[in-house]
């Protein structure tokens, strides 16, 4: 089944650079198939840089390589 408020977050950096890339990677069906409205990229110790980046841009920051590099 397919419960819960964990359904669909993710946090392991692999399946989160999965799921930015292509959600269709790591979920069969869709979040809104369900009622939810999006997927959860978490970010704890086993998030990676993608994730990391994207959240940094949803707060409206644009950082380089090297400015992520050492904020990561």
């Amino acid at each position: 089944a397919i419960v819960g408020k964990n359904a669909f977050a993710h946090e392991a950096g692999i399946h989160q650079h999965g799921v930015i890339m292509d959600a269709s990677t790591y979920e069969i069906m869709t979040p809104q198939s369900i009622g939810k409205t999006q997927s959860d990229l978490v970010l704890g110790k086993h998030s990676g840089r993608h994730a990391y980046r994207k959240r940094l841009e949803e707060l409206g920051f644009k950082l380089d390589d090297e400015a992520l590099g050492e904020a990561f």
